[in-house]
């Protein structure tokens, strides 16, 4: 009788796991899959820097130009392993937006392009 009563119990049992456990796994977004090679502060060749750092949903970045302005970042975005950030400088007026292009533990490759179509590739390298 006790294999009779641990029957159902066991029915119970696989259907949890079947119907809840799932529905409790997949429950709020997923998070993406970070590259912590980005976290740091980077110089580009002008001297400018852009700070990355893990922020709630992702990546957070600030640009700071050599002589001290700060740049207002108004977007990250990072997909499909590509981070994207996009900055106005309040001095001349410019959006700015970068795209990683290449990625190493001491330099980031990126390609950049401001709202009158001007571009080009920048190579930022790790400062700490």
């Amino acid at each position: 009788m006790s294999l009779a009563a641990s029957t159902p119990v066991r029915v119970v049992f696989f259907l949890l796991a079947v119907a809840v456990l799932p529905a409790c796994a997949s429950s709020g977004p997923a998070a993406p899959d970070l590259d912590p090679r980005l976290l740091g502060v980077w110089a580009d060749l002008d001297g400018a820097t852009h700070t990355i750092s893990l922020a709630d949903e992702g990546y957070a970045v600030g640009v700071v130009d050599s002589d001290g302005e700060v740049f207002d970042v108004v977007s990250v975005i990072y997909a499909d392993s590509t981070l994207t950030w996009t900055y106005d400088v309040p001095s001349t007026g410019y959006t700015v937006t970068y795209v990683t292009t290449s990625i190493r533990q001491d330099e980031i490759t990126a390609r950049w392009e401001n709202q009158t179509g001007a571009s080009g590739d920048e190579v930022l390298t790790r400062q700490e």
